[in-house]
């Protein structure tokens, strides 16, 4: 039984809806299901009554679920001092996606603390995080978890458009989606057949791209547009990176200036490591990071 099965359960229970449970752990239905049947196949019995598409928890389902929120308080508080990397100068962040403002932050953090080991990790567009395998996690404020987490807003997060260079388009100051029709467009698809954020900001616009390249990489998809091959959109984070690029102009989407939060979280019930409160101290004395953040 894994970690990441008995989160996936909770979430469900507390929705005992699959498809508003998959919606909040950004993966796929069928994913979520099979996560289910495998955990019910290693339980022995199963943990909700359905009724067609309503499940509901059952007698064997709420004590499992009891268990599980203790599971998941436990395996925060018991390592051990000497086994733990709370005394051993390691920090773990996970991102949500690429952000350079926050790297810079770690590499300033970094340079002032030699000593300390930094293990990064980048999620996939869709993949749940396991929460209690890293001290932090970077995300915008609309990623849900399905834990209560501790949140600190980081910086605020726009939306811009990149374009080639020789574009009429790379001379305006703003651009509006009505600019945009017609053009071809990048976007990141992850393994699950999930499209970026920036594509579901078109389609909450009711614009349509018309999309001519896809990868599951943010590096292929810079290639592309940085050989003037399409268009892209693309959050604060990536936009020190994408200018660059002489070849790029980067131009702020109409509208959607300081459009979400970027946070940094970590699960309530688990003590941070000295390291770990040490890196906090550090942002919130040299970024804007703020004492708590609303989250959505």
């Amino acid at each position: 039984m894994e970690m990441q099965q008995i989160q996936y359960f909770i979430q469900i229970a507390e929705l005992e809806n699959i498809s508003k449970a998959a919606e909040k752990l950004h993966i796929s239905q069928p994913s979520l299901s099979s996560s289910l049947q495998r955990l019910e196949t290693e339980l022995g019995y199963s943990v909700f009554d359905r009724n067609g598409k309503r499940i509901s928890l059952n007698e064997h389902g709420k004590r499992f679920l009891e268990n599980a929120r203790q599971i998941l308080n436990l395996v925060a508080d018991s390592k051990l001092p000497g086994q733990s990397t709370h005394c051993s100068g390691r920090l773990s962040i996970a991102f949500q996606n690429h952000n350079d403002y926050v790297y810079n932050q770690i590499l300033a953090y970094k340079a002032e603390h030699p000593e300390i080991q930094i293990d990064i990790y980048q999620s996939t567009l869709s993949e749940a995080f396991s929460l209690l395998s890293y001290d932090f996690i970077i995300s915008n404020s609309t990623l849900t978890f399905p834990v209560p987490m501790h949140y600190r807003l980081v910086e605020e997060r726009s939306w811009y458009i990149v374009v080639p260079k020789s574009s009429p388009l790379a001379k305006r100051r703003l651009l509006s989606f009505s600019d945009l029709a017609g053009q071809p467009f990048c976007f990141l698809r992850d393994s699950f057949g999930h499209m970026e954020d920036g594509y579901q900001l078109c389609l909450s616009n009711h614009f349509l791209p018309n999309i001519t390249f896809t990868t599951n990489s943010p590096y292929y998809k810079l290639f592309f547009l940085s050989q003037g091959s399409a268009y892209g959109f693309i959050p604060t984070g990536w936009k020190k990176t994408y200018e660059a690029y002489p070849q790029l102009a980067v131009i702020p989407l109409e509208g959607y200036q300081n459009y979400v939060s970027i946070i940094i979280s970590w699960a309530r019930g688990r003590r941070l490591s000295e390291t770990a409160e040490q890196f906090l101290g550090f942002l919130q004395e040299h970024t804007h990071c703020l004492a708590s953040a609303p989250h959505s």
